[in-house]
């Protein structure tokens, strides 16, 4: 009855151009909180959508809204500001008494889990509804929801995680792949507009779904697998190189929003997730690889050392691509940072031979205190210094001779200072006479390469 009486009143004040019968008209409004106060709330004995409190909520929702695109719209000449004024505040009364209404009449028949995700579908499509009327009507006050489509997603992701809730779980899935669509289609529409921080809201989109999926494959993993296991371990990891890889692969798909924020998606989004995966890698190197279940663990073929191997390859090929680099980095990265993460998961892959294979303990200290480790480390290192100096010297790179010789030279050292306290063991005794065989096959088959300059004087010659 106070909305109908509300919008006579409205009625007669725009017909009779009466201004306070537009103020009546607000007061009216106003006054329909009193009896809402004394309805009960929603519950189950009650019929959904179908009950008093939720029919009296929606009636006081859209008649505060109508009234606030009223007043926003109003062409009467004034240097007030009391029209915008009013049309804010009951835009705003009007929007929470809408996300009140939504919330309220859900979570009256739904298990928590389930109104969350019914709630992320009920918010998407309200998101929606308030787009297309600010489009449709020019309302000003309406056009900001566009901006806060994504904050309520990430507030929501972080409410699935504070309460434990599964993203997928009682429909989950789908109301995820709904609110990204949307978030997508308010960021299409978006660019017709002048809207600011256009290139953080994709990137932050992006992020955001891809957290999504990866948390969901871990949960996958830890579900199917036991715990503590290298699957647990390696599952981020793995889904991870599995998405960037493929954000890599659609880098030339002419489409939106890749082709008009291909920098967003294609440099910042890549190289960040691709950093963020080198970090995880390092570290599954480096922590204890927790218990090998269904296969056992063979050296290379195991899920550590196969991503690893992906990883490199993958990581080369991006930075040889001068589209995605800058020369500058480049050169880093590919001199300096590749080689040394190569070089490390080298060497994480031996010790967790040793782990499995003869029982020993993936702690700093019994690593390091086993006799057999520091020999296999002796062996490996003087290994790897003949690779890189019979490769050098054929192909004339001199600095990799140089870094090759650095490392037997630092093979030598380790055998003087550390492996001599245990010069009566046969792992000693192997370690030596291996590093002396490879000094002298360093010797003959890779020669120090000659000098850029004085090698291209010669072939002048």
């Amino acid at each position: 009855m106070l909305a109908l009486t509300a919008l006579t009143v409205l009625f007669l004040a725009v017909k009779l151009r009466l201004k306070y019968y537009k103020l009546a008209s607000v007061g009216v409004t106003l006054l329909m909180i009193l009896p809402l106060s004394v309805i009960p709330a929603s519950h189950q004995s009650l019929t959904a959508l179908a009950n008093i409190p939720f029919v009296g909520l929606f009636f006081y929702t859209a008649l505060h809204l109508f009234m606030s695109w009223f007043w926003q719209r109003d062409k009467t000449p004034s240097i007030s500001l009391l029209p915008m004024k009013i049309s804010n505040a009951l835009w705003l009364i009007g929007m929470f008494a809408w996300v009140y209404t939504g919330h309220n009449e859900i979570s009256a028949y739904l298990s928590a889990q389930s109104a969350m995700h019914l709630s992320l579908v009920f918010m998407s499509a309200s998101f929606v509804v308030w787009l297309l009327l600010a489009q449709k009507f020019e309302w000003k006050m309406m056009q900001m929801m566009n901006y806060l489509f994504l904050p309520y997603l990430l507030f929501m992701s972080y409410f699935s995680l504070v309460n434990n809730y599964h993203f997928h779980q009682s429909y989950g899935l789908l109301s995820w792949m709904l609110a990204a669509l949307i978030n997508y289609w308010i960021l299409k529409i978006s660019d017709r507009s002048d809207r600011q921080f256009k290139s953080a809201y994709h990137l932050a989109s992006l992020l955001l779904f891809v957290f999504i999926v990866v948390y969901e494959f871990k949960q996958l993993i830890i579900f199917t697998f036991t715990k503590g296991t290298i699957w647990q371990h390696m599952a981020t990891s793995f889904i991870l190189l599995l998405l960037v890889m493929g954000l890599y692969k659609i880098r030339k798909v002419q489409l939106w929003p890749f082709s008009k924020y291909h920098r967003v998606y294609f440099h910042h989004a890549l190289l960040g997730l691709s950093a963020l995966l080198w970090l995880m890698l390092i570290s599954a190197n480096l922590l204890p690889p927790g218990k090998a279940t269904l296969i056992n663990y063979l050296p290379v073929l195991n899920i550590i050392d196969i991503l690893g191997i992906v990883f490199i390859f993958f990581a080369w090929k991006v930075l040889s691509n001068k589209e995605t680099m800058t020369v500058r980095s480049t050169n880093i990265l590919m001199n300096i940072a590749l080689p040394a993460t190569a070089f490390l998961m080298l060497n994480a892959s031996m010790l967790r031979t040793f782990h499995f294979w003869f029982d020993i303990h993936y702690k700093f200290t019994a690593l390091v205190s086993s006799f057999i480790i520091q020999s296999a480390f002796s062996i490996l290192w003087s290994l790897t210094a003949v690779i890189l100096m019979v490769l050098a010297s054929k192909k004339s790179w001199r600095l990799v001779w140089l870094v090759g010789l650095g490392l037997m030279i630092a093979v030598v050292l380790k055998l003087f200072l550390v492996d001599m306290s245990a010069s009566g063991t046969v792992a000693r005794i192997v370690a030596f006479l291996s590093v002396g065989l490879l000094l002298s096959l360093v010797g003959y088959f890779s020669p120090l390469p000659p000098e850029a300059a004085n090698s291209h004087a010669s072939n002048q010659t």
